[in-house]
Parts: structure tokens; sequence; C-alpha cells
């Protein structure tokens, strides 16, 4: 388990890819609503490994310069946190999804999750003072256009009603209400958790040169 916890993301990134390797073997035979989840449980894995693996340094963001921490390697985000919100969302909302296509409102919740990070990477974009924040690169060339065309295509072919909308938002705000916020920050959060963040994960270069630029 402890492999797990401090690699998740890496693993993640290699479901991701070998996922990609398969995917032309298996696109003749997937629904054009299967093809854009498949597409966006990748973009997923990629987003995932953006925050935490390379560059990395969301737990250095969150905990050190939004929280101000007095132990920012372990609350109020930890290893354990992180990983059960992040490996339940991208597992059970982005994975299974495409083996339910006709379920279009449970396809339709993790698009719709995608495209309310904008707003929250513009925020951290902003924060550090720069073009790029973690995740950015999924979510310009993944999230946007799939979820854009996801809900182009299924609106034009009269696939999302109002009830898969509602079910949808239902969805999106489980995820970020309780995997993301009520998980990482109050029910799995812990001052003397026994699953720190390592070292390397808290000193991600990239991370540390933003911070030290926005205190000049």
């Amino acid at each position: 388990m402890k492999f797990i916890r401090r690699n998740w993301y890496s693993i993640g990134l290699g479901v991701g890819l070998l996922s990609a390797i398969l995917l032309p073997f298996v696109w003749k035979g997937l629904s054009v609503v299967q093809r854009l989840l498949y597409l966006n449980f990748i973009t997923m894995t990629v987003h995932q490994f953006e925050e935490f693996g390379f560059p990395g340094g969301m737990p250095i963001l969150l905990n050190v310069e939004v929280k101000k921490s007095e132990r920012p390697d372990r609350y109020p985000q930890n290893a354990n946190s992180v990983m059960v919100g992040n490996m339940l969302t991208v597992y059970c909302f982005y994975l299974l999804p495409i083996f339910f296509p006709n379920q279009i409102w449970f396809g339709l919740g993790g698009v719709l999750i995608g495209l309310t990070q904008v707003p929250v990477h513009l925020g951290v974009a902003k924060m550090l003072k720069s073009v790029y924040a973690p995740g950015n690169f999924a979510l310009i060339f993944g999230h946007i256009p799939i979820g854009i065309y996801f809900i182009y295509y299924g609106a034009t072919n009269h696939l999302i009603g109002a009830w898969d909308w509602v079910l949808g938002v239902a969805v999106m705000l489980f995820v970020s209400g309780f995997l993301v916020a009520a998980l990482g920050y109050k029910l799995l959060a812990d001052k003397n958790s026994p699953y720190p963040f390592s070292e390397k994960e808290m000193t991600r270069p990239w991370m540390l040169k933003k911070i030290a630029a926005m205190k000049k």
C-alpha cells in the first residue's frame, strides 16, 4: 500500500499510456460517446500526473501557500487523502462511464468536473503569476475540447436530457465537494497523519521557483 500511496499518479499515467496504446485497436468498436469518455479518462491521468508528478508541486502550493500549514508535509492534505480522492475520481468517474455509455449522465459528470477546473486553474496560474499551472496542459488540450464536443454531440443528437444534466451536476458536486474538499481537507486531514508527502513531492523545483518568484 505504501508503494501505491507514493506512486499512484505515476501508476495512473502508466494506465493512461497503456489505454492510449490500446485505443486505436478498439476505436471502431466504440461509440462516439465511448471514444470521448475514453479520451477524457486518459486526459485525467495526465492531469493528475501534472499536478503531483511532473512538474508537480500542488501539495506545496496548497499546504504551504494557501493553507499556511505548520506541518505542510502532512496537513491539511496528506499522501493518503490525495491518493484516495484522486484514485476514486479517475477510476470511478472517468474509467467506469466508458462501459456505461447509455447512462450518459455518468460520463457527463466527469466532463463537467474537467470543465469546472478552468476557473480553478486560472486562479492557480494567477497566484503563481504564470501562464501555466500544473494540470493546464491536460486541461487545455484535453478536458476543454473533449468536454465542449461531448456536450455539443450529446445535445445535437438528443442524448442529454434534463435529468442527465441534474445527475451530471450531482456527480460533479459529489466529486468536488466530497472526494476533494471533505476527504482531502476534513475527514482524512490530520496534523499528526502518518502519511506525509515525500521529500521529493515537497521539493518540486518548478513550484519552489515559482513560489520564490511570487515573494519578490
